[in-house]
């Protein structure tokens, strides 16, 4: 990848595809990295994907504030630790989106012209369950997705 291609990728790709993008700049060996315009692109991309990521943190942390406040959120114990994320004996705000309920809800009118294969995909749905991590005063909250089978097993509501 030289130069011109970085830079035309970068400007088509998302916050998401820039971070992958540098590894592939870095990695390349047709870039010369002694070239001053080269690292001056390098350090301008990262400051860009810098501003994303925190663009990103802050609009996660607002989305948790407006949960917590307006009461869509309840306060569970988390009960034993979770890859890193959760810890055991501490306090977490928890949103459950019932998201089966909600289509079910969304597509009453509709329900008996569905396909069966549709419905039974709709009643197998499980709730959605974002759980929120506050790391204290002065940092942002950030939610996760809770994937595992068994909540229950991890989180007790306080």
């Amino acid at each position: 990848m030289n130069l011109e291609d970085f830079q035309i990728k970068m400007s088509n790709s998302s916050p998401d595809e820039m971070g992958d993008i540098i590894e592939q700049m870095l990695d390349s060996k047709e870039i010369d990295f002694e070239n001053e315009e080269v690292r001056e692109s390098i350090r301008e991309y990262r400051a860009q994907l810098e501003d994303y990521r925190n663009d990103i943190k802050a609009e996660q942390d607002k989305t948790c504030n407006e949960w917590i406040e307006s009461g869509k959120c309840e306060l569970y114990l988390c009960k034993k630790d979770v890859d890193n994320l959760w810890v055991s004996g501490s306090r977490y705000y928890v949103r459950v989106d019932d998201t089966k309920s909600q289509y079910i809800h969304n597509l009453s009118e509709v329900m008996d012209k569905l396909k069966p294969e549709v419905i039974e995909k709709i009643n197998s749905m499980k709730p959605l369950i974002w759980v929120i991590r506050d790391n204290g005063i002065g940092t942002l909250k950030e939610k996760n997705v809770f994937v595992f089978d068994n909540f229950d097993d991890y989180f007790e509501k306080i």
